[in-house]
């Protein structure tokens, strides 16, 4: 289901590295923090008038879901997929979604800094919706594979 990477310790034999999945988990808890950031920055413009902090705020949420994302992708990569396309298409469809949201978010971006504020934060928050529905299905396809993993340990130890 899963490759395992291997480093070496201290005592110089391999030791088996964390589950996969909790490089994923990191992963997605990056992309998470980007998303507060920014609503964070939404709350400095819309609230407090704060709109070079914001600005910044953004900006940073954004570097934060894109690291994000690249370390997820990678984290993936060591995952072998089953057949199951369901699982396969909920992931590929969440990292789509997200790749797609960034996109939409960088475009608020933009607009905040030409001075278009309304454009601006209608099309972040837009962004923002679309970062949470492909987070979602993202976390789904993951919480499949693991569930069906858990059930074949299962399955083999009977």
């Amino acid at each position: 289901m899963y490759r395992k990477k291997y480093y070496k310790c201290d005592c110089n034999l391999e030791c088996p590295e964390e589950d996969i999945f909790d490089d994923v988990k990191k992963a997605i808890e990056r992309i998470e923090e980007g998303r507060k950031d920014i609503l964070c920055g939404l709350n400095l413009i819309c609230c407090c008038c704060k709109i070079c902090e914001g600005t910044n705020q953004i900006e940073r949420g954004i570097c934060k879901i894109e690291k994000g994302l690249d370390n997820l992708c990678d984290a993936l990569r060591c995952i072998e997929f089953e057949c199951d396309f369901r699982n396969n298409s909920n992931i590929r469809n969440g990292v789509c979604g997200v790749k797609e949201a960034t996109q939409t978010l960088k475009r608020g971006l933009c607009q905040l800094q030409h001075c278009c504020l309304c454009d601006a934060i209608e099309i972040i928050q837009c962004g923002l919706q679309e970062l949470d529905e492909s987070l979602c299905e993202l976390v789904k396809g993951i919480e499949d594979i693991r569930d069906e993993r858990e059930h074949r340990k299962r399955g083999r130890c009977c």
